[in-house]
């Protein structure tokens, strides 16, 4: 639990400088399968929104209860939203509204007790759309092998990752019950770190 809460931290201290840093392959798209799949395993460490995103939520699932299910909402939801990026269909806000995911996870796992599945339900698969398109800039354009590829590595980063900190957070839970402190304590701390993100994806360049 205190290894995944400083990966969450640290990955917060870099939001000013890494943010937005979605792209491998020097900015252009995958050129073959396995250049897509380095860049989908790629995409959601270096997008460090994506990555705090992903290990809290594999977190809070696992010590509040939730199961995989949830985590594994996230992921298939974020390659519906890589379709309509795919599709060229417009999604104003993108970044901003994954930022915005952080924040509300943040809310709901410090406030969980009055989170109704449905709730927890809609945020996971909301979340996932709007992560999921910003994940389909670094494959616009390429071919069917390296798409294929990108897929791959994506699903198989994110469930890896939200895998084991699910775990972590069962370990939690089973040690300490679903009212450890920390918990309030990583809400907190994602919100301020989804509200960063926020301004972040306004600033110049962004």
């Amino acid at each position: 639990m205190r290894s995944a809460l400083k990966l969450i931290t640290a990955a917060g201290a870099f939001v000013p400088t890494a943010a937005l840093a979605h792209h491998v392959n020097d900015g252009r798209p995958p050129g073959n399968f396995i250049e897509g799949l380095l860049s989908g395993l790629a995409h959601p460490v270096i997008g460090l929104d994506h990555l705090v995103f992903i290990l809290a939520a594999g977190l809070a699932a696992g010590a509040l209860g939730l199961g995989l299910r949830m985590p594994a909402l996230f992921i298939v939801s974020s390659m519906a939203g890589l379709g309509l990026h795919l599709m060229r269909i417009d999604v104003p806000l993108a970044e901003a509204a994954v930022a915005s995911s952080i924040f509300i996870l943040g809310i709901a796992i410090s406030s969980r007790s009055g989170v109704g599945t449905k709730i927890w339900m809609a945020l996971f698969v909301g979340a996932g759309v709007f992560h999921g398109y910003t994940y389909g800039e670094s494959i616009v354009g390429a071919s069917q092998p390296p798409l294929f590829g990108y897929l791959v590595g994506l699903g198989l980063v994110q469930g890896v990752l939200a895998s084991l900190t699910h775990l972590a957070g069962r370990q939690l839970a089973e040690s300490a019950g679903p009212a450890e402190p920390e918990m309030k304590h990583l809400g907190a701390l994602l919100a301020v770190i989804g509200v960063v993100f926020f301004i972040a994806a306004f600033s110049p360049g962004a």
